[in-house]
């Protein structure tokens, strides 16, 4: 009886209190409001901090903390011996296209931006949550083919996870990605992204709601490989899921001069029938294949105790002596021309030339030539622009222009070199062009230049004069200016 009671009274609140909201507003406007509270990722949910922690686990010792500067550290201990895996005072080293000298470091911060962005969008978002969850279970099946670009000493094979079921390179993982994502719901269209300057490619992935992700599924991937007792080749299954591969964030996408601070890069639409024309290879049954396990400790760089040993070498070479020593290079289909056409165009300031002050357009062509990680450029260089001839003559402006040939000279690295330059120019003043003779040169030069190039070429010159007069300016320009990895 006293349950009857209940439910009766609480049917007659229910019935009132609807009945009174409607007097206010039409009972169908009524919708329930959703309250969602995210709750923000920590440093324990990425991916890196797992792949640590596994790495000392496996090793036997237990996690005791971690520690971030510009990079991260997880630390554990076993029989009072503590020990961390990573670098504290360097980011997470990235090598672009297994090339040491183009080696960069993703900054903890950067790092975890990024996995911060696409946690909430996933949290808040169904569609880019199945994107996401699309993506990782490729790169999970998914093997860097290691095999058709490396041979191997007499005796040693190559040794894939019986879990691989798939085995790529660059572009195939490209196609795979269009072939997956692409008719999932809210996606647009999935495009491959060319870069003949990285000799790379990935993909953009346009959602209905005009955003896009950028993906580069093989860094995003990121396995590498160990040398076992055996010596076998044994490759990585674990995926990196490094975050910045995989990202709203252009500019994070972008870092250490990769994707799209190549300058050349060009997306194409491309259809999921169109894409499986490269295909991948299926995985081998190979005699021995690797057992399931913890990532090799091989793998991941190690970072000393405070007080009881040295800190942990973290360049890129350290990074290389903790792999196994890498076979050499099989030959490829693909011949790398060393050989480049390069442009650019810009603007210039000169100060004390022929002209008090002067700025104009300068325009470079000519070729570049990449050797032993250093660059020689020849070039036909040439400009024009608007100058200033004395403060007397400022009403009176006058037009300058040049042409010459130059020389530049880029030590390792490609982003520090110097220039030798020899022309021509001459200057009329805008009263006199009329009875100016504008097939006669009336000066040469000699150029002498400091530069600096990264996605665009600076250039710091001084200017030699056939009159003995010295000048000085700057010079910047963008364009095809060489090789970017």
């Amino acid at each position: 009886m006293l349950k009857k009671a209940i439910i009766f009274i609480a049917a007659v609140c229910l019935t009132g209190g609807l009945s009174s909201c409607a007097s206010a507003k039409k009972a169908a406007d009524i919708k329930p409001e959703i309250i969602f509270n995210y709750i923000a990722p920590k440093t324990e949910d990425t991916p890196h901090f797992q792949i640590l922690k596994a790495s000392l686990e496996a090793d036997g010792y237990a996690y005791t903390h971690y520690e971030t500067g510009a990079g991260l550290v997880v630390w554990g201990a076993k029989n009072g011996e503590s020990k961390g895996y990573g670098s504290k005072d360097e980011g997470i080293i990235r090598i672009p296209n297994d090339d040491v000298d183009k080696a960069y470091f993703i900054s903890w911060d950067q790092y975890f931006a990024a996995f911060s962005q696409m946690h909430r969008a996933c949290s808040e978002d169904e569609i880019i949550r199945d994107i996401k969850k699309t993506v990782d279970q490729l790169v999970l099946e998914t093997d860097y083919d290691y095999s058709r670009v490396y041979g191997l000493p007499d005796g040693a094979k190559w040794v894939f996870h019986r879990d691989t079921k798939m085995m790529c390179l660059g572009d195939e993982y490209v196609n795979l990605v269009v072939d997956r994502v692409t008719g999932l719901r809210g996606v647009k269209e999935v495009a491959k992204v060319l870069s003949l300057n990285g000799e790379h490619s990935w993909n953009e992935i346009l959602l209905q709601d005009g955003s896009i992700i950028y993906l580069d599924a093989l860094w995003y991937d990121t396995s590498g490989f160990y040398l076992d007792s055996y010596g076998n080749y044994m490759v990585d299954h674990v995926p990196q899921y490094m975050p910045v591969m995989f990202t709203f964030d252009r500019d994070l996408f972008s870092i250490g001069d990769t994707h799209y601070n190549w300058r050349d890069a060009v997306s194409t639409a491309v259809s999921a029938a169109s894409a499986s024309t490269i295909s991948a290879e299926p995985a081998p049954a190979f005699a021995a294949l690797a057992e399931p396990a913890s990532v090799p400790s091989a793998a991941v760089p190690e970072a000393a105790a405070p007080a009881t040993a040295a800190p942990a070498e973290t360049t890129p070479q350290a990074a290389s002596r903790q792999r196994a020593a890498k076979p050499e290079k099989a030959s490829r289909a693909k011949f790398e021309n060393p050989f480049e056409f390069v442009g650019s165009f810009g603007f210039y300031a000169n100060g004390w030339h022929e002209n008090l002050a002067s700025v104009g357009i300068p325009v470079q062509l000519g070729a570049e030539v990449n050797f032993g990680g250093m660059a020689f450029a020849l070039l036909a260089d040439g400009g024009a622009g608007v100058a200033l001839p004395s403060l007397e003559e400022w009403r009176t402006p006058a037009i300058e222009w040049y042409y010459g040939g130059l020389v530049e000279y880029y030590i390792p690295g490609q982003r520090i070199g110097a220039g030798f330059s020899y022309g021509f120019c001459d200057t009329v003043k805008f009263e006199d062009r009329d009875s100016f003779e504008w097939d006669t040169f009336a000066n040469s030069y000699m150029r002498f230049s400091l530069i600096h190039r990264n996605r665009a070429k600076q250039t710091v010159y001084g200017q030699l004069y056939k009159n003995g007069n010295w000048g000085f300016g700057i010079l910047w320009t963008s364009g095809f200016t060489g090789r970017r990895k």
